[in-house]
């Protein structure tokens, strides 16, 4: 079976991506990626951009991006946010193994994708990049994605570094975005800005979040059906898209907001008893918004 593996954040840059199928260095880096047990080349022509309803924010300190943060998605965000995605066709196989990397685990992981289209999401490990999202299809074929268990506003918020947002930027004009259009995004989309500056809703609720908040029960975009970017929620004014013309929406009908939130609801956080989460090879740590981590030990951390 073919999947589609939805990318929001360094892996929207193909020349990035790549050496997590077929194995070899990272260019521009030193960074070697042992690959998947599937090397069948990546169909390119069949890689497109998505928008999908969600909250991009960085978080945590990365070990590979200089202790920076990266890129996560609350797909359970319902206050008009746009999220784009580049996609990749991949096989099982393949899309287990990119997420068996990105964990740095070391035993592989085995994806169900039947039970994640059937659930909603699968939590295949307990790491921060863990838990499989089914988002709709694209040529009736499963798109998926894999983000943490945690919503934006549980989590200690921090900047990427230069090179992340140069990954994503390139990646979206290797694509086919507009240069500028693609700036345009990575400095003022809607909710996310990259860690450039922290979402409204999120700062508002710094000193931690909203008690038993998990999102609205208002239904997503199906496909055909435009809610608009820029479009009000009661108590938040969403600003206008950086994007002449919104890309194309997801091809199924999207799961609504309330199903996004209960799925959240019903996921194991795996905060250690000082508020971490850290990925099974140890090379990423997130920290949970009050979790009495002592933050002028972890450098990097910059919120």
């Amino acid at each position: 079976m073919t999947v589609h593996y939805a990318s929001y954040g360094s892996n929207m840059d193909d020349r990035r991506f790549k050496p997590y199928v077929l194995g070899g260095p990272v260019p521009g880096t030193d960074i070697v990626e042992r690959g998947s047990s599937d090397r069948t080349p990546i169909d390119l022509d069949r890689s497109t951009l998505v928008q999908v309803p969600g909250l991009l924010f960085t978080a945590g300190n990365s070990q590979r991006w200089d202790g920076k943060g990266v890129a996560f998605v609350d797909l359970a965000d319902g206050r008009g946010h746009e999220t784009i995605m580049r996609t990749y066709p991949l096989s099982e196989q393949q899309f287990a193994d990119v997420v068996t990397q990105e964990l740095d685990a070391g035993e592989p992981l085995r994806v169900d994708i039947d039970r994640v289209v059937e659930q909603g999401a699968v939590q295949v490990s307990p790491g921060a990049y863990g838990t499989v999202f089914h988002l709709g299809t694209i040529d009736g074929e499963p798109l998926l994605t894999f983000t943490a268990p945690f919503r934006a506003d549980e989590v200690v918020h921090n900047n990427p570094n230069t090179a992340y947002v140069a990954r994503i930027r390139d990646g979206l004009v290797n694509a086919g975005l507009d240069a500028n259009a693609a700036k345009a995004y990575v400095n003022a989309t809607p909710g996310s800005k990259l860690g450039l500056t922290v979402p409204a809703h999120v700062a508002a609720n710094r000193e931690g979040p909203e008690p038993g908040r998990r999102g609205t029960s208002e239904s997503l975009t199906p496909p055909g059906r435009s809610r608009g970017i820029g479009s009000r929620h009661r108590g938040e004014r969403v600003p206008a898209s950086p994007l002449a013309t919104p890309l194309a929406r997801i091809a199924a009908a999207i799961p609504s907001v309330r199903q996004m939130a209960e799925s959240y609801a019903r996921l194991d956080r795996g905060w250690d008893s000082r508020g971490r989460l850290t990925n099974p090879g140890g090379g990423l740590t997130v920290y949970r918004r009050d979790g009495g981590v002592d933050k002028a030990l972890d450098q990097g951390l910059s919120h």
